[in-house]
């Protein structure tokens, strides 16, 4: 019997020291699983707090400015913001005029949006001012209400950008809101109304 146990406790005593290593091992795995899911969060946190920055930047830095005489109207649904701004077919010497700049260089999509309707220009002429020069890009406002692309443009950082609307069309122009979205990084999504003045 006592052989038995001179046999037996070391046994149960190893088994038991084997079974706490192994479950040592596991909580340590478990505690840098951990520290990498944490870690993780940490650097989608900066990450995101960077986007922010870099979103806020835009905001700041935008504006918009108006020649001749813009009307303000919420009759037709759809808009951005408090109201959308409108005038009547001209000479071109009208314009209402957003300006923006970015943080970072990059491509970025530029989207336009406006509340349609028949009295509408089929031609509103949308210019944007990037980093290769200027591009016209008539719209039909009769038709849509959702975002529509006008393109993808480079822009500089610190270089102000430009979206202008002018009033050489064959119907009523709309000036609702544009949005700025980075190429490379979709998150960074900017969205300037008409009511942006600095």
């Amino acid at each position: 019997m006592r052989r038995l146990k001179r046999t037996v406790l070391p046994l149960f005593c190893l088994l038991g020291v084997v079974v706490a290593m192994i479950q040592l091992k596991h909580v340590e795995s478990l505690s840098a699983e951990e520290e990498k899911l944490i870690q993780e969060y940490k650097n989608e946190q900066v990450k995101e707090q960077a986007l922010q920055e870099e979103m806020d930047f835009i905001l700041n830095h935008a504006k918009t400015t108006v020649q001749g005489n813009w009307m303000v109207s919420q009759s037709s649904p759809g808009y951005i913001g408090p109201n959308y701004q409108f005038n009547r077919p001209g000479q071109g010497l009208e314009s209402f005029t957003w300006t923006f700049q970015v943080k970072k260089s990059d491509q970025y999509r530029v989207f336009v949006k406006y509340p349609p309707a028949f009295d509408r220009a089929v031609n509103a002429p949308f210019t944007v001012v990037h980093k290769e020069g200027r591009t016209l890009l008539p719209q039909n406002q009769r038709v849509g209400g959702n975002w529509e692309l006008l393109g993808t443009f480079s822009f500089d950082a610190g270089v102000p950008g430009k979206i202008i609307l002018s009033d050489k069309a064959s119907g009523v122009v709309i000036a609702d809101a544009i949005r700025i979205e980075r190429v490379s990084e979709p998150r960074v999504k900017v969205v300037l109304d008409n009511q942006i003045k600095r």
